[in-house]
């Protein structure tokens, strides 16, 4: 299984750090797993997170593989993903819950939470005058803007 996500801790010393994934969990990592010759972990870093029954691989998340995410998570779609709808679909798929949806003066601002023992996501999402501007937050850090 294929998640993206993004490296959150990382202590190039010790060759060890933290990824947040889509999903909302936390994983543990090593540069025995990175894979990525073109690129270094660090922090801020936008990921690819493959798991099989034996192995892990990260790498450096690419704008391919994030279209084609994108398009699996919307499939009836031709252009993915560029509705607040299609976000909140998105971002539920991923287990945040939707906390609120209002409208005030054309402008549409919805946010949505996750929760989990150790961590806390929030995705807020905000559209007016044909301009979608989303912000991730995990653990009261800026993973997404």
């Amino acid at each position: 299984m294929v998640l993206s996500g993004m490296i959150f801790q990382f202590d190039s010393d010790q060759g060890i750090g933290l990824i947040m994934l889509s999903d909302g969990e936390t994983k543990e990592f090593s540069t025995r797993e990175w894979v990525d010759a073109s690129h270094l972990p660090k922090v801020g870093l936008k990921i690819s997170y493959d798991t099989s029954e034996h192995f892990k691989k990260i790498k450096c998340f690419s704008e391919e593989e994030s279209i084609s995410n994108d398009v699996k998570t919307n499939e009836n779609s031709t252009d993915p993903l560029v509705s607040v709808d299609d976000h909140i679909a998105y971002y539920k798929e991923r287990g945040f819950k939707l906390a609120s949806d209002s409208i005030k003066d054309d402008v549409r601002v919805v946010s949505l939470r996750s929760y989990s023992m150790d961590d806390y996501g929030e995705v807020s999402i905000k559209y007016s005058d044909s301009k979608l501007d989303i912000t991730v937050m995990m653990n009261g850090k800026k993973v997404f803007s």
